[in-house]
């Protein structure tokens, strides 16, 4: 898009003439006097980059990002303007009631745009949250022709892209409030109809707390709340710390969470409704038939949700709390019952294959996480024994809930020959086998070896010895000792797993049109819900494969580091020797002393 282009969306965007008080029938209004200065705010931080950016590569790549944001702000505006047209000059002068199907649909127009802008805001903050943490290297990459703008000009940019985002949400989850109102006030009778539109507000109201929440753990997690700091001098908004704001995206992962076993419950009565066999006024099918999509789409929410409520507790140090959600969402749902809901006339197979690898993944993130905490006893910090043994119990009921989950949904995908699993890179159930007894193994060595030590020191057998009075765990002479860290091969995860594998029609009622299939990296899903990457988690946006799937076909080759190029008898960090070819790779010899002296005191001792 060229400057002049953007400029003039600009001027249609952020329009003067709205009254910026809140009156009984301007919502409205108030709703563009929210948004409006985040959006301005937002493209003054992309105009500033791109007019920054030099390269064309890059720039055509931010062009290329940006365009779903621009036809999705000119979607949202055009709607906007028409919820306020008909809320000042027909709802206002009684001409219109507000529960009438035509103010229905106007309401959930806006609802839509604002969810798919807000999904659009979040692949453009993947993409300069990409840019921000590659930029280093890209300047080597365009050492001809420099990045000149800024680390501080990135952190603006995600920030307001954000928050932005965030507010979209609100405003999306304050129009489902609206929609329940109005039924409430319309339609008291509980008809089956009116049981299966509540079934729709709860599932809605599920996703938007869902986005909120995870724009919340996205702030925290990058540091974009903390560089606030910067940005509250030029006119930004209070500075909140990581700890509150994972707090909060919590507490909106659990609303969703609750809202989905609403849906859960609502769509109970409609399967027990006696008109449930009766063909539904919303599609060709019956009103069961309904019922079990609308659940499958709740334990889709409750699964996504419940993955992020684990992540934001984890980094929190909340273990119950991870353990207590875990237990909780499978004793609810069985996985024989979803995939029974195949054989309902109407449903579709890859729904149910969807939510089952949901449930996979996350097992597998539980398993990932109390498995990375058991490792953290081989870098010699104190830890009770029998805490890593329950966090050990732990990690195995998540493999075994793994292993059991691929096993069925992989049967499920080779029987109707979906291959969905397989493109999401369900590990198969004995290579998960595997990686469990190698983990049984490690740990099992790991408290071995601390005893031997532990006994020879006298210390209490309940304690393993710090490093730096012992040496690290897994460095002695001889060959029995376990390495320090878990060799991962399916095992593999990061915060960015909670944008992967997902489709934007979890956060809307209809799926956005694309070219691309939805699996990418923020950009694609903003990451996952937001995919990074499709994606990154995607992402939500943007990689052609996950690191999961990365992870099944490469085994991670560690180099010793620091303590463990070290005799046992010393003590100093160091980095590995240097090459004993530099000579061979025309670097003189004025260079290698160069190194030597500067990396002296870290650089091992010659044999």
């Amino acid at each position: 898009m060229a400057a002049n282009e953007e400029d003039m969306l600009e001027g249609v965007l952020l329009r003067d003439g709205h009254d910026d008080k809140c009156g009984k029938n301007d919502e409205g209004n108030c709703y563009y006097s929210i948004l409006a200065p985040l959006l301005k705010r937002c493209y003054s931080h992309r105009n500033e980059i791109r007019k920054n950016m030099h390269n064309l590569e890059l720039l055509r790549e931010m062009q290329d990002v940006c365009s779903d944001f621009d036809d999705s702000a000119k979607r949202w505006d055009d709607r906007l303007q028409c919820l306020i047209g008909i809320r000042n000059d027909e709802i206002a002068n009684g001409l219109l009631d507000e529960t009438s199907d035509r103010a229905y649909n106007v309401r959930e127009n806006f609802r839509e745009a604002n969810m798919l802008l807000g999904i659009d805001s979040i692949e453009v903050y993947e993409f300069f949250s990409r840019l921000k943490k590659e930029r280093p290297m890209e300047q080597r990459r365009f050492a001809s022709n420099p990045l000149s703008f800024t680390d501080d000009s990135l952190s603006n940019a995600c920030h307001s892209f954000l928050m932005f985002a965030q507010e979209t949400f609100r405003t999306a989850l304050n129009l489902v409030l609206e929609h329940e109102r109005c039924q409430a006030t319309s339609s008291p009778v509980a008809t089956i109809d009116n049981l299966w539109e509540k079934g729709q507000h709860f599932l809605l109201r599920g996703r938007a707390h869902y986005n909120i929440g995870l724009t919340m753990y996205e702030l925290a997690r990058s540091g974009a709340a903390t560089e606030r700091r910067q940005v509250q001098h030029r006119g930004g908004g209070q500075v909140e710390s990581s700890t509150p704001l994972l707090m909060k995206a919590r507490d909106e992962f659990d609303k969703a969470v609750e809202r989905a076993k609403s849906v859960r419950h609502n769509t109970l009565l409609i399967r027990r409704h006696p008109n449930a066999k009766d063909t539904s006024s919303q599609s060709i099918y019956s009103w069961t038939t309904e019922a079990i999509m609308q659940l499958l789409e709740a334990i889709k929410l409750e699964m996504l949700a419940s993955e992020s409520y684990i992540a934001s507790s984890w980094k929190l140090g909340k273990t119950e709390a991870v353990k207590e959600r875990f237990d909780g969402v499978f004793e609810s749902v069985e996985v024989s019952d979803v995939m029974n809901f195949a054989n309902t006339k109407g449903v579709s197979l890859l729904e149910v294959a969807e939510v089952v690898c949901d449930m996979y993944w996350l097992s597998m993130r539980v398993a990932a996480l109390f498995t990375e905490h058991l490792e953290s006893l081989s870098v010699g910090k104190d830890w009770d024994l029998s805490t890593g043994e329950g966090f050990f119990q732990i990690a195995l009921k998540a493999m075994d809930r793994v292993r059991m989950i691929s096993s069925q949904v992989l049967k499920f995908d080779e029987h109707h020959s979906l291959d969905y699993a397989k493109e999401r890179d369900i590990a198969k159930a004995n290579i998960i086998l595997q990686e469990e007894n190698e983990i049984r193994k490690w740990w099992e060595t790991t408290k071995m070896q601390a005893s031997k030590r532990l006994s020879s020191s006298g210390c209490e057998a309940t304690v393993f010895p710090r490093g730096d009075v012992f040496g690290e765990l897994g460095v002695s002479s001889s060959s029995e000792v376990v390495d320090p860290r878990i060799t991962r091969r399916i095992i593999v995860q990061s915060d960015d797993r909670l944008f992967q594998n997902r489709s934007k029609s979890y956060r809307t009622t209809r799926v956005k049109n694309k070219d691309s299939s939805g699996d990418g990296d923020i950009g694609e899903r903003f990451s996952s819900e937001f995919c990074p990457s499709n994606e990154g988690a995607a992402n939500a946006m943007g990689t052609p494969s996950s690191s999961m799937g990365r992870a099944m076909h490469t085994q991670t080759v560690f180099r010793k580091w620091g303590n463990e190029v070290l005799e046992e008898h010393e003590r100093r960090r160091c980095c590995p020797a240097l090459p004993d070819n530099f000579a061979d790779m025309g670097i003189s010899i004025d260079v290698i002393r160069a190194l030597e002296k500067k990396l002296g005191l870290v650089l091992p001792a010659k044999n």
